[in-house]
């Protein structure tokens, strides 16, 4: 059986290392990243072209392999606040936090400002989200799920409340529902299949449809074929408007993009959220081959990568995680982030909890 102090090191490095392998590739399309790559095996460094991004805050700051982008950076922010606050998490607390101690300017600009209306009193921390536009923000919230382990239920409740500052329902359920699923990775019998199972009885019916259709649509597919797990979800559970209601019709597939020279990407949880449990079901809990299969389907890769590796690191652990790539990023942001002392502090915060809880 896996050690539980491992899983939490799995989960939380494992998201810093699906973010790396995703970052370079954000926005190309899966058919592009096949010609220019022969398929992801390896981290790669960020290159425009064959990219579309700038360096730079909201994305990575450094090109070399290994880098980590945003996502990793303001999710060390939110695990500072989570092992700052054991016991009490509010969203006013968090807005607090930010403001004073967090470091805004590797923000995408559009998400520091419900921080800043908040602060002002122009909106409550409960409605701040009910006038942002959807999108973005799936890879920080990894803390949350790691902090309520063995708890999905209390793991789903705390994201949807917290994320309201940014979100509206639907996406706060599946903001939720990555949490949940984490929460529900790090207990020891934990599977891809029962992780899917927890999140589906935690959200509401749309969030439901949509995580189904993209997971149905990879289950018949062999675990090594990338290729063709990358066309199935193209054709099938590419998003590009949703309801904003968590009992909303579900929306018909997106048209696969046409054109390989311009950026093919979705900010909208609704696409991200099912493609990333449809990475975990064709990989099966296999760590290298889910990685990989999340980084190749391009789109929003740094958001579908950090949340398949959180979610594929909580259930198999570090140590079944690629070594070489965690050296890699590791070594690679050591100048802005200590993911290794961050693992530490969130294992050694939740660790009694783990050890004295009655798994079964």
């Amino acid at each position: 059986m896996i050690n539980l102090r491992d899983k939490v090191f799995g989960a939380y490095l494992g998201a810093a290392v699906g973010d790396a392998l995703g970052g370079p590739l954000q926005g190309i399309h899966a058919d592009q990243i096949q010609m220019l790559y022969g398929g992801i095996n390896d981290l790669v460094p960020y290159r425009k072209p064959p990219g579309f991004f700038e360096l730079g805050p909201g994305y990575a700051l450094h090109d070399k392999p290994g880098t980590v982008t945003d996502e990793t950076l303001i999710r060390a922010q939110f695990t500072k606040f989570v092992t700052d606050h054991p016991r009490s998490r509010t969203t006013t607390e968090l807005v607090n936090y930010l403001l004073r101690y967090g470091d805004l300017t590797v923000w995408p600009h559009r998400m520091t400002q419900p921080l800043h209306r908040v602060k002002r009193g122009l909106t409550t921390p409960e409605t701040a989200g009910h006038s942002q536009e959807p999108g973005g923000g799936l890879g920080w919230w990894t803390p949350v799920g790691i902090a309520n382990a063995g708890r999905p239920d209390k793991a789903f409740s705390e994201a949807t409340r917290l994320s309201a500052l940014w979100k509206r329902p639907l996406e706060q359920d599946l903001v939720g529902a990555v949490q949940a699923g984490i929460a529900h990775a790090l207990t020891p019998r934990a599977t891809p299949e029962s992780v899917v199972e927890t999140v589906r009885s935690a959200v509401g019916s749309l969030a439901r449809k949509l995580i189904d259709r993209a997971v149905n649509l990879v289950r018949s597919i062999p675990r090594g074929d990338i290729a063709t797990f990358t066309a199935r979800l193209y054709e099938g559970a590419l998003v590009d408007s949703a309801p904003d209601s968590l009992d909303g019709r579900l929306p018909p597939p997106a048209a696969p993009p046409q054109s390989l020279a311009k950026p093919a990407v979705s900010l909208l949880l609704a696409e991200q959220v099912p493609l990333a449990f449809a990475a975990l079901i064709f990989g099966d809990g296999r760590s290298r081959i889910t990685l990989c299969a999340a980084a190749s389907l391009g789109r929003d890769a740094k958001a579908i990568g950090s949340t398949v590796g959180s979610l594929v690191g909580a259930l198999v652990g570090r140590s079944r995680l690629p070594r070489e790539w965690l050296g890699a990023v590791v070594a690679a942001n050591e100048a802005e982030v200590d993911l290794v002392q961050q693992a530490t502090d969130l294992a050694d915060s939740v660790e009694p909890k783990l050890e004295t809880k009655d798994w079964d």
